[in-house]
């Protein structure tokens, strides 16, 4: 078929690759698209599955499940019913049929078609990834784990492919869709938040999704996963599962969150997708190592993007994972590049084709653009603003275009174009710039001290237009309320919104932001810490320090733990010599002390270190409880050293704590460390009592975080009373 086609409400424009809601182009990937004039072009007649797969994967082994994903991506693009079909319809075991009445179309004018912009559905110059990756997800579907990496820099077109790969592919999908986990880093200089990417994904899925199975997946078999998730548990349930979890190791974390991915991938598909992985922390590309190396089979399919540029310069350790899974032939690896002058004349021949002269257009643009995507959309979009591809002037010579001043990088020209717009509306752009990525109108509404409504309808102007800013699904805030949310169209826009604001104005707004996420409860630690750090407001900035560097403790994420208090310790220095300062410098240094233990192991010089650096702290401050976790880490260290004097001069020192000043705990982890050591010196009978009187004194706690002193209570008690002839006890 190469006639367009209409089916109310939509037009089938296959000459130009293109699928129309009334004006509006509906995104689809190019198998799909294919599917569509397929069956299109039989209405009324039953098309067998084998036929569909004759035509349409010719002389490669796919199997039905294939062509039901495709299937249902096509509904959800038409907002089409299996159960009551408006369009397609499934006869049982056979097959498809098209039921919509079908009569010819006409193609959409120059105007339209203009007007489409870079939403145009043709995806040119990268059919070969396009095609890399419907392989992928072929092997994928058919149980084979796949991870595929798409690298490139800045305005390569990475989410763009993504996106057209994507389309259709969403939370809560038909019984036999996918489920997609998509996630992206945050450019972060300071401290970032362990599996921050692959959290903010599980959390939309499980938000989004129409079924509990994902949650249900998660508490069964991830519980410390499932804490970690915003908006997912209620109060009530959070405190059971948080009393179930229990800290978590780092091979825990791993291995849980395997295992509920897989389990998940028994049910339908799963896609993992993590964007921006030059910004990435350490544990995220932990996990993708540990899950994309799993021996087990299962239909998961991994697809990373990241600059490899941007990896270098700031130490990221993503390109050393792909350079290891492909040597391990555990990973395919795409890497975009520009666009060559076929691509670029393919580009302007889906958004123009009527042109009179396509050639020499292509031509200019890709001397122009070298070929890079964003500047090629860019340009032709400014080319079409100016009334150059319109009417007669279509025709022009390059030397037309060279007189209309178009800037000589991407960078000038998104400066020409953000120049254009109303002084208002660039201020809003750069207050948005502060937030990030991904916004709520509300925050902006409130780093400006503006009106709501006034900021939803601007954002969602400009959004329109299709330049800056994307819309994005609304979400619900703590109060019930509804707010309206935003992203930009590239992080270029981005950036380069944020390089124009000067410092007193930055620090302002970021100070407003903090305040208005910290109200919310929306945002991450690491996130809040950034914007009061940038703000100088270091004490905040250090309790959201804190947060980070506990919660990567809770997820055994310890490279994380030591980067946030590091940082913490360094604001620390900036602020006055008070007691909150120093009880602030005593609760980061024993952090580092838990991590280092937990880490480098119980015997580690530096965890000496680090804990006498935290006894010497409290003694300055006279705080009793963390002096006690201080001795206790000191102990650990001691006894497995084998320094036997040092253990019973701390015990000591804890059971006098204990009675001096006791807190909760306090008796018997005394009491327990005087046993231990009582019966690692030979003797059995004093160990029992004191192990005993440990017992006695109720409360096993555990200040450590990574110690259970009930267990080696228990333990060294039996075989005290082993030694001492009462086997029976």
């Amino acid at each position: 078929m190469s006639e367009p086609v209409s089916f109310s409400p939509f037009r089938l424009d296959p000459e130009s690759g293109r699928l129309w809601r009334d004006d509006q182009p509906v995104a689809l990937r190019q198998k799909n698209f294919a599917l569509l004039c397929y069956l299109a072009a039989r209405p009324g007649r039953l098309v067998t599955k084998q036929e569909l797969l004759d035509a349409l994967w010719p002389g490669t082994h796919v199997t039905d499940v294939v062509l039901k994903v495709c299937i249902n991506e096509l509904r959800q693009a038409l907002d089409d019913d299996p159960k009551q079909p408006r369009f397609i319809e499934t006869v049982h075991r056979r097959g498809y049929r098209f039921v919509a009445a079908v009569r010819p179309g006409e193609r959409p004018g120059p105007a339209a078609a203009t007007a489409a912009g870079a939403a145009a559905t043709t995806l040119v110059g990268r059919a070969a990834e396009l095609a890399e990756l419907d392989r992928a997800l072929g092997e994928a579907l058919g149980g084979r784990r796949q991870t595929v990496f798409l690298s490139g820099e800045a305005g390569l077109g990475k989410t763009t492919l993504l996106d057209a790969f994507l389309s259709g592919v969403t939370a809560g999908a038909p019984a036999d869709g996918a489920w997609t986990v998509r996630g992206q880093c945050i450019a972060s200089y300071g401290a970032r938040e362990p599996f921050l990417p692959v959290l903010d994904g599980l959390a939309r899925l499980c938000r989004e999704s129409v079924e509990p199975r994902v949650v249900d997946r998660l508490r069964a078999l991830a519980p410390e996963w499932l804490l970690q998730l915003g908006g997912v548990l209620a109060e009530d349930e959070r405190e059971a599962l948080a009393r179930r979890a229990g800290n978590a190791a780092p091979e825990r974390m791993l291995r849980t969150l395997g295992d509920a991915l897989d389990a998940l991938s028994r049910e339908r598909p799963v896609l993992l997708v993590l964007e921006d992985l030059h910004w990435s922390d350490h544990s995220t590309i932990d996990l993708l190592s540990y899950v994309a190396q799993r021996g087990e089979g299962a239909r998961l399919l991994i697809i990373g993007t990241y600059r490899p540029v941007e990896a270098i310069v700031h130490g990221q350790p993503v390109r050393a994972l792909k350079q290891e899974l492909v040597l391990r032939r555990r990973c395919r690896d795409l890497p975009l590049g520009l666009l060559d002058e076929t691509a670029v004349r393919a580009y302007v021949a889906a958004r123009f084709p009527d042109a009179a002269r396509p050639g020499e257009l292509a031509g200019w643009l890709h001397a122009k653009t070298d070929g890079n995507p964003l500047f090629l959309v860019t340009v032709v979009d400014e080319l079409a603003a100016r009334g150059l591809l319109a009417g007669d002037d279509r025709a022009a010579p390059a030397a037309a275009y060279e007189r209309v001043g178009v800037p000589e990088t991407l960078r000038q020209m998104i400066e020409q174009q953000l120049e254009r717009l109303p002084a208002g509306d660039q201020l809003l752009l750069e207050a948005a710039s502060v937030a990030g990525m991904r916004f709520a109108a509300r925050t902006i509404a409130a780093a400006l001290e503006t009106d709501l409504l006034d900021v939803e309808e601007r954002c969602a102007a400009v959004a329109r237009v299709g330049r800056f800013l994307r819309a994005l699904e609304a979400e619900e805030d703590a109060d019930g309320s509804v707010t309206a949310r935003f992203g930009f169209t590239h992080s270029l826009y981005r950036e380069h919104l944020y390089s124009r604001i000067g410092p007193s104005r930055r620090a302002l707004l970021h100070r407003r932001v903090g305040e208005q996420l910290e109200r919310t409860a929306g945002a991450s630690a690491s996130e809040l810490a950034l914007h009061f750090e940038e703000c100088r407001e270091h004490a905040r900035a250090l309790l959201h320090l804190r947060g980070v560097a506990e919660r990567a403790l809770r997820a055994g994420a310890y490279r994380e733990v030591l980067a946030a208090v590091d940082r913490g310790l360094a604001l620390v220095e900036r602020l006055p010599r008070d007691a909150d300062t120093a009880t602030t410098s005593l609760a980061l240094h024993l952090t580092r002390g838990q991590a280092l233990l937990a880490a480098n192991g119980f015997a580690a010089p530096e965890v000496r270190e680090a804990f006498d650096h935290v006894r010497a702290l409290t003694e300055q401050t006279d705080d009793t409880p963390q002096l006690a976790t201080a001795l206790a880490g000191l102990w650990a260290y001691h006894n497995l050293r084998g320094h036997t004097a040092e253990m019973r001069a701390i015990a000591a020192r804890l059971e006098s704590l204990a009675e001096r000043a006791p807190f909760p705990g306090a008796r018997s982890m005394a009491s327990t460390l005087a046993g231990v050591t009582s019966y690692q010196t030979g003797e059995p009978a004093r160990a029992r009592r004191e192990l005993e009187h440990a017992l006695a004194a109720g409360e096993q706690r555990n200040p450590l975080g990574f110690v259970d002193f009930g267990a080696p209570c228990l333990s060294v008690l039996a075989l005290s009373l082993l030694m001492l002839g009462h086997p029976d006890e």
